[in-house]
């Protein structure tokens, strides 16, 4: 499984999924070879074909099942042949994987930055993050796919909000209020309904001299709360808006 190819590769799972094939959209018609290639994009290792039929097809009978694979790996490879890059899609005995170069996934690449750690990988990290991991692909009769899809999402998610929490820190030490703002602005886009961030906001907002936008900030946390879980604001939140005025 070496890292060199042909032809490249390039598969993004972070928001709506994409693959291309040296800059090329590489057109998959059908939902379950796309699902095996994000699959093995994302994982970036081998796995067996009873895995995968099991993954994509647990409501089937196991014959049916390993058949319908069978044909989906069909499909997968023959997208990739016709771009010329058929031996990306390999075997080795009973497993099935991916020939990829180095972060030529985004989910893969996303993965390094962040246990790279520092500011500079955080900051790449945070680029390659569009939106939710396969944002907008849905499999129905996939639980067990579905299932890992959740769960790496979420996963991906907090990952991302720990990088703007890390990096908005860096910012305050530096004394770089701007970039701070920015940072947990997206992380209150992210999550509107965590007290912590939008409190965090708020105090970088009056410290700022910004007290407009703290109070609009507080008032628009306040609505939303009420409406989303009929909740008021904690009492340290409270008291911070009585400090304002």
């Amino acid at each position: 499984m070496g890292n060199e190819v042909a032809v490249q590769l390039t598969v993004r799972l972070l928001g709506t999924p994409d693959a291309r094939i040296a800059g090329a959209p590489l057109v998959l018609h059908h939902q379950k070879a796309r699902a095996i290639l994000y699959y093995l994009a994302a994982t970036g290792r081998p796995h067996t074909r009873d895995h995968l039929a099991t993954l994509l097809w647990s409501e089937s009978p196991d014959s049916n099942a390993r058949h319908s694979l069978r044909s989906s790996l069909y499909h997968l490879r023959q997208a990739l042949h016709a771009k010329g890059a058929g031996e990306m899609l390999a075997g080795d005995g009973d497993q099935v994987y991916l020939k990829l170069d180095v972060d030529a996934c985004d989910i893969s690449h996303f993965r390094r930055l962040l246990a790279e750690g520092s500011e500079s990988a955080l900051f790449e990290a945070i680029s390659l993050y569009r939106g939710p991991l396969l944002q907008g692909f849905t499999l129905t009769d996939a639980p067990l796919f579905e299932e890992w899809v959740r769960f790496e999402e979420m996963d991906s998610r907090q990952a991302y909000a720990g990088a703007l929490q890390r990096l908005a820190t860096w910012a305050e030490q530096r004394q770089a209020w701007d970039e701070a703002i920015t940072y947990m602005q997206r992380i209150v886009q992210l999550d509107a309904l965590s007290e912590e961030a939008q409190r965090r906001l708020i105090e970088l907002y009056v410290h700022t001299g910004a007290i407009g936008q703290a109070l609009r900030q507080y008032r628009q946390f306040e609505t939303e709360l009420a409406q989303e879980l009929s909740l008021t604001p904690s009492s340290e939140t409270r008291a911070l808006l009585a400090n304002i005025l």
